[in-house]
């Protein structure tokens, strides 16, 4: 498997956490144990994971209120990460991951303007124009035990906490 493979199971490790109402950071942080009122993760910098050459950085954003602690948001996130690295992705689960994001990439390369920037950026960034056509199929090919390994790759001891409060208004 090579590491653009490996990376494919990074990115899918980010959808399968937070994209969508059934995602495992939206039931845990919002609905289950109502810490939050939004999230996200993402790879990359830029908004779009295949904008970058190798894996760069995996961000979860997650809006809270101020009466919840960062620590007990940050534990939840970090054990949600721990459990797919621990009990994997269940099949059903990840190809429903899988064709949210196909049809995320089918529908950026809907018009010409989206393709013709679709093919730059693989070229560009990876070498090979090609690539762009071949992103759905790829990410279809990834494997449950990829996202586990992805998720196993994430050391919490690295992680970065960076708090925005809000300011003005009433205290």
């Amino acid at each position: 498997m090579g590491d653009f493979d490996r990376y494919l199971g990074t990115v899918l490790l980010a959808e399968v956490l937070s994209e969508g109402d059934a995602s495992r950071l939206e039931r845990r942080l919002v609905h289950d144990d109502r810490i939050a009122i939004g999230q996200s993760s993402y790879v990359g910098l830029f908004g779009d994971p295949f904008d970058v050459r190798d894996a760069t950085l995996l961000t979860t954003q997650v809006h809270h209120p101020a009466s919840v602690p960062v620590e007990r948001v940050q534990t939840a996130v970090h054990e949600e990460v721990r459990r797919i690295a621990e009990d994997g992705v269940p099949a059903d689960e990840l190809q429903r991951v899988q064709a949210r994001t196909e049809a995320q990439l089918l529908r950026q390369a809907d018009s010409v303007l989206g393709r013709t920037l679709g093919f730059a950026a693989a070229e560009i960034v990876h070498g090979r124009a090609e690539l762009a056509g071949e992103l759905a199929a790829r990410l279809a090919a990834v494997t449950p035990d990829q996202v586990k390994a992805a998720a196993r790759e994430l050391d919490p001891d690295t992680a970065a906490v960076l708090e925005l409060r809000a300011t003005g208004g009433r205290r």
